[in-house]
């Protein structure tokens, strides 16, 4: 028994070692250019009709999107909410790995691409989009408001682009919401990186100092929904010492509240889901606002995105 349990003990560093030379490898022979482009062409093929497209490791990501482009793999598909919306998926795994984002979606397909394993993948309880709000924040649908005092935040397609640098507040673009005050105060979509720093394409909208920051969009399609889903984040540099206070976030349709959640420094990613009221007899569209709000206002870098489904 001291002999196999000798070797077992003396076994462990080998296994170790055999580990890192393998890792090694990887970082040292990483896929040249035509394994690259093998792969991109059978990802390609597969991800037709809007699949999901995922790589193990994530740093896989840009090299694949280098040869794919925007239309197989679109910034609203890299910085996603999350995985639920999606019907389908294509995993790209160098040297057979997976992403643990996919684990619940049931694989359909695999083959092996030069140093890659491509798994086509299906969702087995895939929760669609019915509308995305994130996609409609801008006129006719979206308007932005403040409370206290009254304010009116008007739609710009010339606004400047602008950036807040390291630990300000993430790239605002050309096309948004320009709000009094300063330009951080101003609504738009952007990407931020939340608590693992991977992208989220969000709807930046820093609570003011006073009030709620109303964000409305009208002629909702509601028939046949039954919940709001979203979720809410800051830039993980600003919230990671969690010194900063909470932001208020509620949901109402029609002008009842559906439900309110709250951002904590350190929450990261979070979600929310509210069911949406009983519509039998009521239009078929309707008006959703998110109502923000905070105590102290100070780097309240706040984000977010909701959908209807």
């Amino acid at each position: 028994m001291r002999g196999l349990a000798l070797a077992a003990a003396l076994a462990l560093p080998l296994v170790a070692a055999l580990e890192l030379v393998g890792e090694a490898r990887i970082a040292l022979s990483p896929p040249d250019d035509a394994a690259w482009s093998a792969v991109a062409g059978e990802v390609r093929s597969l991800a037709r009709g809007g699949a999901l497209v995922v790589t193990s490791p994530r740093w896989a990501e840009p090299h694949l999107r280098q040869r794919l482009g925007d239309d197989v793999m679109p910034l609203a598909h890299l910085a996603r909410g999350d995985v639920d919306r999606f019907e389908r998926a294509v995993e790209v795994g160098l040297d057979g790995r997976s992403s643990d984002e996919l684990a619940g979606y049931r694989v359909v397909d695999e083959r092996r691409v030069g140093p890659f394993v491509v798994r086509r993948l299906d969702n087995p309880r895939p929760d669609p989009v019915r509308f995305d709000l994130v996609e409609a924040l801008r006129p006719p649908h979206a308007t932005v408001a403040g409370t206290d005092p009254e304010a009116r935040c008007f739609w710009s397609v010339r606004s400047p682009v602008v950036s807040g640098g390291l630990g300000g507040h993430p790239t605002l673009p050309r096309q948004r919401f320009d709000c009094p005050g300063p330009v951080w105060m101003d609504v738009g979509v952007t990407v931020i990186a939340d608590e693992r720093f991977r992208p989220r394409r969000c709807i930046w909208a820093h609570p003011f100092g006073r009030g709620d920051k109303i964000l409305r969009w009208d002629e909702v399609p509601l028939a046949g929904a039954r919940r709001v889903v979203g979720h809410h984040g800051m830039y993980w540099v600003v919230e990671r010492d969690r010194l900063g206070a909470d932001v208020e976030i509620e949901v109402r349709v029609d002008g009842v509240s559906i439900g309110t959640t709250v951002h904590h420094d350190g929450d990261g990613w979070a979600p929310f889901t509210f069911d949406l009221p009983p519509r039998a007899e009521a239009s078929p569209t309707g008006t959703i606002e998110i109502a923000i709000r905070t105590a102290d206002a100070e780097r309240r870098h706040l984000c977010l995105e909701a959908t209807v489904r």
